[in-house]
């Protein structure tokens, strides 16, 4: 699925089968793309959603890239056959799973009174900004919202671990991207050598600014590297270029879950699919307009391509 996060699951982007193309049209005639537990996914749902990921060029060049012929992969790309304003077939499917996947465990969630933990969404949105890497910031709100809440919601479903030794290394990765808000006092120089004496003072004498993960997303993409280096109080940035200036941050407070069990929910979530979301995507009762394919075992075979005349 689109979800699967690269290090933590591996290889699913690659396995998707067959290849073909699908034109995409507002105005397409099948009322629905596939149903769960007789709630509707429209198709302009789909095209929508397709159409949201395929505008992230990098992510886009990152999906084409893993399942090249050449990384062992099957050759499937985002666009279609018939060349931009379609879509291959594979690409649909995987998009359709994953809307699929996330109706019925939203369902399961809801029918079980289940809520999702503030750290259980903090610890998803690191998750996907660390493993999505430079692609992250270039997809749309909606796209990432998406994406935070999915893994929650795996995460939601799975136990706490009993132990949290595999849990380490992950979460030691994610760290730099793991909180809930950074306060810092910001200052701007009108030049590199003001920054670098305001640097040599150890004291930044501007306002104090407190960021949470999405404000931080809408600043430079120099000063979110920088502000998230941020480890301890007094830490300062080094100077950082801006279409205004130079600013200089230095760290006031931070304040992050640690390895609670939200957060080990969701790297447990992340290293590989709980058997629990896979019991809740047996149990639901899915149909897949044959146009996109088939589902089975939580996936969805794109239909194969015409025979050639």
């Amino acid at each position: 699925m689109t979800r699967v996060r690269a290090v933590f699951r591996v290889g699913a982007l690659a396995c998707a089968l067959g290849v073909g193309s699908l034109a995409v049209s507002a105005c397409d005639a099948s009322p629905y793309a596939a149903t769960v537990n007789g709630s509707v996914i429209t198709v302009n749902q789909l095209n929508s959603e397709m159409a949201g990921w395929a505008a992230n060029r990098t992510w886009v060049q990152q999906f084409d890239t893993g399942n090249s012929t050449a990384q062992g992969g099957n050759g499937a790309t985002v666009v279609g056959s018939g060349g931009p304003g379609t879509y291959s077939t594979t690409f649909a499917a995987d998009i359709l799973a994953d809307l699929v996947a996330t109706k019925a465990i939203d369902q399961y969630l809801v029918a079980h009174a289940i809520s999702l933990t503030q750290d259980q969404l903090v610890a998803s949105q690191a998750v996907n900004e660390y493993i999505r890497g430079a692609a992250w910031t270039q997809f749309e709100p909606g796209i990432q919202a998406f994406q935070i809440r999915q893994l929650a919601e795996e995460g939601a479903l799975t136990p706490v671990p009993t132990s949290t030794t595999n849990l380490q290394t992950p979460y030691s990765d994610i760290q730099p991207y793991l909180f809930s808000s950074i306060c810092v006092y910001q200052e701007t120089a009108f030049d590199k050598s003001h920054a670098q004496a305001i640097i040599a003072s150890g004291a930044v004498m501007g306002g104090e600014v407190c960021y949470s993960q999405t404000s931080l997303e809408a600043q430079p993409a120099a000063l979110q590297v920088a502000v998230r280096a941020l480890a301890k109080p007094n830490d300062l940035t080094p100077a950082i270029a801006t279409s205004y200036g130079y600013v200089v941050a230095q760290l006031g407070r931070r304040t992050a879950p640690g390895l609670s069990p939200g957060v080990q929910q969701v790297l447990t979530a992340a290293l590989g699919t709980p058997t629990e979301v896979t019991s809740v995507l047996a149990a639901a009762k899915v149909h897949v307009n044959p146009r996109y394919g088939t589902w089975s075992k939580g996936q969805i075979t794109p239909p194969k391509p015409p025979p050639a005349q």
